[in-house]
Formats: structure tokens, C-alpha cells, sequence
């Protein structure tokens, strides 16, 4: 079934987890996970207007990882990134895709950043303790 983020824009998870819906755009929704301190940014499937929309909204807020599900979008724009300022980025991404994802301009946006893809690292799986941030990779 679908929900409608403006009528339940947050879950309570349990445990002090939350995830918040905290936009919900036409292609997607960009979900917010919490926990103590640690936070993780999911926009799938926004759009660079879906983004303007959120920051002219003041909706974004820093965030420790930062997911691009969809790098083909032409979203993840320089003021989107400055925003989350995100400690690692996870780019989700198929080894044997035909679409040459991920597209150069993201990777140009990320540069400098630590930024993980699954196409070379194969799955990735984020720990925290609601302060820190560990990343483990397939390989």
C-alpha cells in the first residue's frame, strides 16, 4: 500500500531509530534514518528540483552518509552536498550496468570525498554506535 508522507512523515523504528519521510517526490521519496546522533540520507529517486525544492524549504540537515541510488537522475547538485555534508557516500550502482552510471558529473560533485560504489566494492553494510560510522565492503 502507499503512505503519504505529509500525513506520516516519521516512523518510529524502536530503540531511539526513526526514519522520517522528508519529501515525496514523483520519481521517489528522500527518507532520513536517525539514531542518537547518526543519521543517514536516502533520497531515491529525487530529481536536482526535488532538491532545490528541500533546500528553498530548509528540509536539509547534515547527515553522516549520504546514498545516490539513482546517479543518473542529475541530481546530487553542489549545494545538496554541502548541505548533508556527508562523512562517506554510497553509490548505488549495478558492476555490469549499460547506462554508464555513475555519471561523471556526479563523481566530479563527490570529488574529494570518500565515496564508496557498489560496482567496485560490491555490497556495503553501515554500522554506528549513534556517534561514529564504520563501513564494511564486500571486497
Amino acid at each position: 500500500y502507499r503512505v503519504n508522507a505529509a500525513a506520516l512523515p516519521a516512523f518510529d523504528l524502536g530503540d531511539g531509530l526513526t526514519l522520517r519521510v522528508v519529501y515525496d517526490g514523483e520519481k521517489g521519496s528522500a527518507l532520513r534514518l536517525e539514531w542518537e546522533r547518526a543519521s543517514f540520507v536516502m533520497p531515491i529517486g529525487l530529481t536536482a528540483s526535488d532538491e532545490s525544492a528541500l533546500l528553498a524549504g530548509g528540509l536539509v540537515e547534515p547527515g553522516a552518509a549520504l546514498v545516490v541510488a539513482d546517479p543518473a537522475l542529475g541530481a546530487v547538485t553542489n549545494a545538496w552536498v554541502s548541505a548533508i555534508n556527508p562523512r562517506v557516500t554510497l553509490i548505488s550502482v549495478g558492476a555490469e550496468n549499460g547506462r554508464g552510471d555513475p555519471v561523471q558529473e556526479t563523481l566530479r560533485r563527490l570529488a574529494g570525498r570518500t565515496v564508496l560504489r557498489t560496482d567496485e566494492s560490491g555490497s556495503l553494510t553501515l554500522f554506528t554506535d549513534g556517534a561514529q560510522l564504520w563501513v564494511e565492503t564486500e571486497r
